[in-house]
């Protein structure tokens, strides 16, 4: 059963969504986006509907309004940079699936002097360049915090002031 707060928000974002759309706007193209968007924004915040499902709402309610063709809106779906970071995320999943990433992060951390400070920044820029060459730095980000917050876990297990100290500047390494 869903709980009481999800119910709520699965109603208002139509409830809300219709209220924007009676507002008073220049064009009937900005009142359907606007209401289209104020539902999907409610529905992202509260998660109501899973992230993807909310995502495919312009598909069905810009048509359906009038505003737009459904082949003008379906068109922003398939756009190159969509495919990119698609293409991008399934190469990082698959390092990470074969364990990729960790070697290649244990050996340039080995190679740059393990658990010194300008080692392990350097190391760990080195291996997010290295990786956004290939992928987009989206995904190269996905990729490295996990291995990140593994080395700071580590790190504040013998050294815990020298972890807390390193943890903004490895992390921002993978930004």
């Amino acid at each position: 059963m869903m709980p009481k707060a999800s119910q709520v928000a699965l109603v208002a974002g139509p409830v809300i969504a219709l209220i924007v759309a009676m507002l008073d706007w220049p064009d009937a193209k900005i009142a359907a986006t606007a209401a289209a968007g104020a539902w999907m924004v409610i529905w992202w915040i509260t998660e109501a509907v899973p992230l993807a499902a909310t995502a495919l709402l312009p598909i069905a309610l810009l048509p359906a309004a009038g505003a737009f063709s459904a082949k003008a809106i379906a068109v922003q779906y398939i756009n190159p940079i969509v495919f990119l970071f698609i293409g991008g995320f399934l190469l990082a999943l698959a390092m990470q699936r074969w364990g990729l990433h960790e070697r290649l992060a244990l050996e340039v951390l080995h190679l740059l002097g393990r658990f010194q400070a300008v080692g392990l920044i350097v190391g760990t820029g080195a291996v997010s360049w290295f990786l956004s060459m290939w992928i987009s730095n989206t995904a190269t980000t996905m990729m490295m915090t996990p291995i990140l917050i593994a080395v700071l876990a580590g790190l504040s297990a013998s050294a815990p002031r020298a972890a807390s100290k390193l943890a903004a500047p490895l992390l921002l390494t993978a930004a």
